[in-house]
């Protein structure tokens, strides 16, 4: 014990004994549990005083960055007269490489409040010898690597010796052109330190680099003959794909012109699938029809070796009409990867392209020169079965149908990645299903950088120009286009998170574009700004159950958003529209940052039992006339339903907002959950038996609404003066029994002619021409 007028010291001991270790400074670093020295410090000064200690070794050199002990805490509080403070210390290694030896420590109390406090005391450290004084340490025991990448692994040498050592450091285990940069390495390491080198492991990106584990190990020796290793495992992770070929896609049934004695037949299409991937696959190739045929076909599987090529055929069987066309039926060629073995689907590769499309073309048994007794009917019935049988130009559903302010251009974006321009032809004697003509898609001519990556989600007009799109991919990007001629203008995407996007709308100056996206998320992005637009946000989520008094709801589920527009009433601030799961109908003011969750209910008088709000439910579709006085909704039960946008506005400013039952959003929102059903102008189940209604539309004016969904009908709603249907029934324009219709659109012309633009079954497109009478409307 030491005794001053300022302070009082007590020592645990002072007499240390110590032996290094490889891991010491890790395993200790932190722990005081166990200390290698207690001092416990009594201030017995009459000021308040905080209070530190420091540890100096004879013989260590000055200035050194290297860390020999810890100490807990670092600093004390301000302690008042008579108080103790307790330090803790841990030896992390030797202070001077010294073994089998004392070496004589000074500790030094020092205090900022008490310039004046000078107190040292001696401690001895015993330094043992360490019990091995080469030791290697891989801190990453388990690697992994794809091909083609680099990865780095790192080594920790350990010098315990009391003198610096050169050591030669060598990597076993591995190819070695995996390592670029070589498998040797010579370096000097001080007495007493430890010091991390790299090794950078670049396996090429070929199949003969298989998938699997590999033990890795690094051997270090000295000049002096000691050694020390480490090992770990590197595992090599799946890459690569399989190419899937089908050289002729289309086959005709039969091969040879003349043969019509037989009716069952076999096509064949020869494949070929080429393993480019670095993992033995099992390839189960399937062929399944496009719709309810009464054709055959037979399935093959194979086992593939990293590199392996092989080919196969794939055998349909069918039976030829007897009378009639040439027909063409369509099958997918799947080929579905699983591992040997366990027969489990392999999620790392992926088969390119995933899948083909096989045309299939068979001929009637009885040659055509037989039928020509039949030529006038004959030639009659051919003629009208190809005007109304157009080729499908989109090779997978159609997400997205829009009919261009001025009705003469339609663009059209589907799951195979691509956007389309099609003519529209007005001309009266034309039927319907010819209406459209490809004109080609959007896409920067010879420039393959500018193909979409992503299946298309929604494709939107830019209102200030009728030659610009704006076209949201899956991956969450939405990019603005010229179409004619095609080019790229903008890209609005938040690359830390791919987020779907489903819907997308301008304001009317063109000047923000709002995104709705699969998390809940709206975004407002600055459109022709000139700089990179950071986007502001809204977050719908769903309250779990309503709140008590005084307390915010409960937002912690997110709300999937499918629709969106903006209300741009003349002279008055505007609002974003958002339709989303859980039935939720959301009204944004973006400029006040207030969102308002519209109460949104059944009112069906004739439905004995309305449907049940769920998770599973959906406003699925939603529109704005351009006039901003009327809006439509469509949900996931086939209720379509009508707003008056002037009574929903006044209901917002006169509701009874009560903050604190309000929310504040993730990104600084206030939500409130407002009753508006005074703003309702119509209801009407719609869907047949229930079906999702999946897309609306309506024309600027609000004279005329378009509805297509699930049941397959496309209908044609006039739409009084009133805001309510003209009639109870609609105008049927087609249907498609067991068939989902994704998308529609509707342009009303000057001479009171509508012509709606919506997507038919086989990846198809349609344009309907109506004249209708005038209903009072305008």
């Amino acid at each position: 014990m030491l005794k001053t007028n300022l302070v009082t010291v007590e020592l645990s001991t002072q007499h240390i004994i110590f032996t290094p270790s490889d891991a010491q400074d890790f395993a200790r670093e932190g722990d005081i549990s166990a200390p290698d020295l207690e001092i416990t410090v009594v201030n017995t000064s009459q000021r308040f005083a905080s209070f530190q200690l420091a540890l100096y070794a004879q013989g260590q050199r000055q200035h050194t960055d290297t860390q020999w002990y810890q100490v807990e805490p670092n600093v004390c509080a301000k302690k008042p007269p008579g108080d103790r403070t307790t330090f803790f210390v841990n030896l992390l290694k030797a202070p001077i490489p010294a073994y089998d030896s004392t070496v004589p420590v000074t500790l030094e109390i020092l205090s900022a409040e008490l310039a004046e406090l000078a107190v040292t005391e001696t401690i001895y450290v015993q330094i043992l010898r360490p019990h091995k004084t080469l030791r290697v340490y891989l801190p990453v025991q388990d690697l992994s690597v794809y091909p083609g990448s680099r990865l780095r692994i790192p080594v920790l040498l350990y010098n315990l010796e009391p003198q610096p050592r050169e050591i030669d450091l060598r990597l076993k285990g591995a190819d070695l052109d995996w390592f670029p940069d070589g498998i040797e390495q010579t370096l000097v390491i001080e007495a007493g330190n430890s010091r991390e080198v790299s090794y950078w492991c670049a396996p090429a990106a070929i199949p003969q680099n298989l998938h699997g584990m590999r033990t890795i190990t690094v051997e270090a020796t000295d000049r002096d003959g000691n050694s020390a290793s480490a090992g770990s495992y590197l595992e090599i992770l799946p890459f690569g794909q399989t190419r899937f070929e089908v050289p002729a896609p289309q086959q005709t049934i039969p091969a040879q012109p003349h043969r019509w004695q037989t009716r069952a037949e076999t096509a064949i299409f020869p494949c070929s699938l080429h393993n480019q991937s670095n993992l033995d696959q099992h390839i189960e190739l399937q062929v399944e029809p496009q719709a309810q045929q009464p054709d055959q076909a037979e399935s093959n599987n194979l086992t593939l070796a990293p590199g392996e090529h092989t080919d196969t055929t794939l055998a349909i069987h069918t039976n030829r009409p007897w009378l009639g066309w040439t027909r063409t039926r369509f099958f997918e060629a799947i080929p579905r990867l699983r591992y040997i073995g366990s027969g489990e689907i392999i999620t790392a590769l992926t088969p390119q392209p995933a899948s083909q499309m096989l045309t299939l073309k068979v001929k009637p048994v009885v040659p055509f020169w037989v039928q020509l007794l039949t030529a006038t009917v004959g030639l009659l019935g051919l003629w009208w079965l190809w005007l109304l049988s157009p080729r499908a130009v989109h090779t997978a559903p159609v997400n997205s149908v829009v009919l261009l302010a001025n009705g003469d251009t339609v663009v059209s974006g589907s799951r195979d990645q691509t956007v389309r321009r099609w003519q529209v032809s007005r001309a009266a004697w034309l039927p319907d299903v010819r209406r459209l003509r490809e004109i080609g898609q959007l896409a920067e001519p010879n420039r393959p950088e500018t193909q979409f990556d992503r299946a298309i989600r929604v494709v939107e007009q830019q209102p200030a120009n009728v030659k610009r799109v704006a076209v949201g991919l899956d991956s969450g990007e939405v990019q603005l286009w010229a179409i004619d001629p095609p080019r790229q203008l903008d890209s609005f995407f938040e690359k830390s998170k791919l987020d779907r996007v489903f819907d997308v709308a301008f304001t009317q100056d063109s000047r923000q574009l709002f995104t709705g996206h699969g998390s809940g998320t709206v975004r407002q992005w600055s459109v022709d700004s000139g700089q990179p637009s950071v986007p502001k946000k809204l977050y719908l989520s769903y309250p779990k159950a309503m709140p008590a008094a005084g307390q915010p709801p409960d937002r912690s589920v997110s709300s999937a958003i499918t629709a969106l527009d903006v209300i741009e009433p003349p002279g008055q601030s505007g609002l974003v529209a958002i339709a989303g799961q859980f039935n939720r109908l959301a009204l944004w003011n973006w400029e006040t940052r207030q969102a308002y969750d519209i109460v949104y209910e059944w009112t069906d008088p004739e439905a004995d039992i309305l449907p049940v709000t769920s998770r599973h439910s959906y406003l699925t579709s939603l529109d704005v006339a351009d006039d901003a006085a009327l809006m439509a909704t469509a949900d996931s039960v086939g209720f379509i339903t009508l707003w008056d946008v002037a009574v929903l506005r006044d209901c917002l400013n006169t509701a009874k907002l009560t903050p604190d039952r309000a929310t504040i959003g993730e990104f600084g929102n206030r939500f409130f959950i407002v009753d508006c059903s005074s703003a309702q102008i119509d209801q009407w189940q719609a869907g047949r038996q229930g079906s999702a209604i999946r897309s609306v539309a309506l024309t600027d004016n609000g004279c005329y609404l378009a509805s297509t969904g699930d049941s397959g009908r496309i209908s044609l709603w006039p739409i009084a003066a009133t805001g309510e249907r003209h009639r109870a029934s609609p105008i049927g324009l087609a249907s498609f029994p067991n068939t989902s219709l994704n998308s529609i659109d509707i342009h009303l012309t000057t001479d009171n002619v509508v012509l709606v633009a919506t997507d038919t079954p086989g990846q198809q497109l349609q344009v309907y021409r109506k004249q209708l009478n005038s209903h009072g409307c305008q």
